[in-house]
């Protein structure tokens, strides 16, 4: 039992690292990445529905 609650232990603090340096990536990414690539994304999509008679 001991070693299992160790490993929780690591886990949980590997996830708290984790889930901290997703955010910030997340947060840098959507400043500057998001809304480019969702404005050609739904470009692409509405050609593509022009295109096939949508």
């Amino acid at each position: 039992m001991d070693d299992f609650v160790e490993v929780l232990r690591v886990q949980n603090t590997v996830l708290e690292v984790d889930i901290n340096g997703i955010a910030n990536v997340v947060l840098e990414f959507e400043s500057f990445a998001i809304e480019p690539v969702m404005e050609d994304y739904r470009r692409q999509c509405a050609e593509t529905h022009q295109g096939s008679g949508g």
